[in-house]
């Protein structure tokens, strides 16, 4: 499993980045959710109004991963050579 994550991180550099960044973020989220909210007597099983705002947030951080993973991986949005600008005199 290594070996292949080494491979896509290699072939593609900034989309796994994308995709690593987010897993930390989720993972970090997930962690702060379990041990805070436990500790101060409301379980995170129970969906107390934090763990609503966690989780909604934790849905954002994924699509938003998910539509620039979209974006970066369509021809159509790449940038456009403008001559003017990559002029080389």
């Amino acid at each position: 499993m290594n070996h292949i994550g080494g491979f896509i991180t290699f072939i593609k550099p900034g989309t796994a980045c994308i995709v690593l960044a987010g897993g930390v973020a989720i993972s970090g989220l997930t962690e702060k959710a379990l041990f805070s909210l436990t500790t101060k007597g409301k379980e995170y099983r129970n969906l107390p109004e934090p763990a609503l705002l966690i989780n909604a947030f934790g849905v954002s951080i994924v699509v938003f991963i998910i539509a620039v993973l979209y974006l970066v991986t369509r021809p159509q949005y790449a940038r456009k050579d403008v001559p003017a600008i990559n002029k080389k005199d």
